[in-house]
């Protein structure tokens, strides 16, 4: 790719030496072009072809411009639209220019001139029709936007020039730029090195490298995947992060610590369409954990790209849609739900404890740090951004291929998008069907669909079944699982140590009721309702349970003092197996 290109960044408007450099027909002009040089006046047509601002239209009186040179979008109020604001949108001599009275400036005129062109842009929506920086798809035109530039069709231009129903605003820049796209060759040396770490199951070192190439352009994929790094302490992960996924990723990667909130998470990304490396989620605490599950939250609205609405002080509210790839790092994984772990794939590191393992190490350290430099980094963003189109076909492709081999949509969805990140980096080809049914069926998928083996309500049933409670009284009290106390109610079990009176008044107490070859769990309990603290099923648990074997729901049964509740209906031998 010719890099000669991108040197100067055109369609930005300035004015020096005193003349303005004013838009007409999409060209720029000086004050003195013919054009300009005609008497002036206030007519609809002289307005819109020579404003120094593009008027985006209205929203429940609030009125939308994006100056040609700040590049951010200013919003006014009727009553906003005074002096300080107005130079804000455009320089002082173009006012007084366009709206000339003996006194200096008709500030009157010019209000009502800016929102009857509003009116008639139309209706303008903040929320979707604003593009932060990213990579996204428009019009069928690859673009990432850089802040103080876009690459569009691989020329680099002005974020306010383009010619689209989006508006990119300007931001600050991420000082990134295209230069020659990496080789097949070279970009095979990625998953080489992705695959020498010490895997649980040899696909990981792939999916890395997947994730490490489709990230760079979350905002153009319809299904984003997520990876959640871990292991234990000397595995490996800090090295990944460091030499393979920040290196790669550059500038384009928002790096967060562990203890930032689901808030402060959406507020650090505003618009933008970049990944993210969120490091050192090892939630120690409630109120960790409970952050964690609410930045897990926002992580599956940034899959779909679905909105998020937050209230705010004026009543107005605020949408957000999220449109980044996530990539966590820690010890321990806190996915407790299906939804959760369907959206991402847990790579799974294991410490090397071979006699050579040290050898082996510094081998692998040397390698990285040869191969993944910044020129690297940049050669391979270029691939990425070059072949982007290939890639979303190879994506339709995958996910095609992946709904034949994986009983899930969503599964097909994240592994199919990955592993066409991955086929990047052997080809630049669109790869066709069967080859990729091939590509899948050939590896061993155990790791990444472990939680289909168990349905949200068969787990739901597991947590209940294993709380512990203290049984009995004084000297002879002992613990047991509420399992194990439902079978010592049922009539084909026994226990030498609890007796079948001391089981039953303890599973009364807690809302549960064996009775006639039946368990009955109440919908309504304070002491089950504790058990299921900091859990999806906190505050129901009667319907999700309804979807085990034959349950069914119940009238009023009375358990205990305190617990008179409609119940749900389980056959005994669901708590046998």
């Amino acid at each position: 790719m010719d890099t000669d290109k991108f040197g100067d960044v055109e369609g930005k408007p300035s004015y020096e030496g005193g003349q303005d450099m004013l838009v007409e027909g999409g060209e720029l002009v000086s004050d003195d072009a013919p054009a300009l040089k005609k008497k002036r006046g206030h007519s609809k047509k002289h307005i819109e072809t020579e404003r120094p601002f593009r008027v985006l239209g209205l929203s429940r009186g609030v009125f939308y411009y994006l100056p040609q040179g700040s590049q951010q979008i200013i919003d006014l109020t009727a009553q906003s639209h005074n002096k300080q604001n107005l130079t804000a949108l455009a320089p002082l001599r173009y006012w007084e220019r366009e709206f000339p009275i003996k006194a200096g400036i008709d500030w009157d005129a010019a209000r009502d001139s800016l929102m009857r062109a509003c009116e008639r842009q139309g209706y303008f929506d903040e929320n979707k029709s604003i593009r932060g920086r990213g990579a996204w798809i428009d019009r069928g035109r690859p673009i990432f936007h850089l802040g103080d530039k876009m690459f569009v069709n691989g020329e680099a231009i002005a974020p306010s020039a383009i010619d689209s129903k989006y508006v990119y605003e300007g931001d600050v820049g991420l000082d990134v730029e295209l230069g020659k796209p990496a080789t097949s060759k070279e970009a095979n040396a990625l998953i080489t090195l992705c695959e020498r770490f010490h895997w649980s199951t040899p696909i990981s070192g792939s999916l890395l490298a997947g994730w490490c190439v489709i990230s760079l352009v979350s905002g153009a994929l319809d299904w984003r995947p997520h990876i959640w790094l871990t292991g234990s302490s000397g595995s490996g992960k800090t090295t990944i992060l460091h030499y393979v996924i920040e290196m790669l990723l550059g500038n384009l990667g928002v790096s967060i610590t562990g203890n930032t909130s689901e808030a402060g998470v959406r507020q650090r990304l505003k618009r933008d369409a970049l990944p993210v490396i969120y490091d050192e989620a090892d939630a120690e605490s409630k109120h960790g954990i409970n952050q964690l599950q609410a930045v897990l939250a926002f992580i599956r609205t940034s899959s779909s790209g679905a909105e998020i609405s937050k209230g705010t002080a004026d009543g107005h509210g605020v949408v957000f849609i999220a449109r980044s790839c996530f990539c966590i790092s820690s010890i321990h994984t806190f996915l407790a739900q299906s939804q959760d772990e369907s959206r991402f794939c847990t790579l799974v590191l294991k410490r090397d404890i071979s006699p050579d393992a040290d050898k082996v190490w510094s081998a692998l350290n040397l390698d990285l740090i040869n191969t993944i430099t910044p020129e690297y980094a940049q050669s391979m963003f270029s691939r990425t951004l070059k072949h982007l189109p290939t890639l979303l076909e190879n994506i339709k492709m995958f996910r095609t291929a992946a709904r034949i081999v994986f009983p899930t949509s969503r599964m097909a969805d994240q592994i199919g998008t990955l592993l066409a990140g991955t086929y990047l980096c052997y080809s630049d080809k669109v790869i066709n069907l069967g080859a990729a049914v091939g590509w899948i069926s050939r590896h061993d998928w155990k790791e990444q669909t472990a939680y289909l083996d168990k349905k949200d309500e068969e787990k739901l049933q597991d947590k209940i079944m294993t709380h512990r409670v203290r049984v009995g009284h004084g000297q002879v009290a002992q613990d047991a699982t509420l399992g194990e106390l439902i079978l010592i109610c049922d009539a084909e079990y026994g226990s030498e140590s609890l007796s079948r009176a001391d089981a039953e008044q303890e599973l009364r107490r807690m809302g549960i009721l064996v009775e006639g070859g039946f368990v009955y769990i109440a919908n309504k309990s304070d002491p089950m309702k504790k058990i299921l603290a900091d859990t999806p099923w906190a505050l129901e648990w009667g319907r999700p349970l309804r979807d085990v074997f034959d349950a069914e729901l119940t009238n009023n049964m009375y358990f205990n003092p305190g617990i008179l509740s409609r119940a749900t209906k389980l056959p005994i031998k669901a708590f046998k197996q």
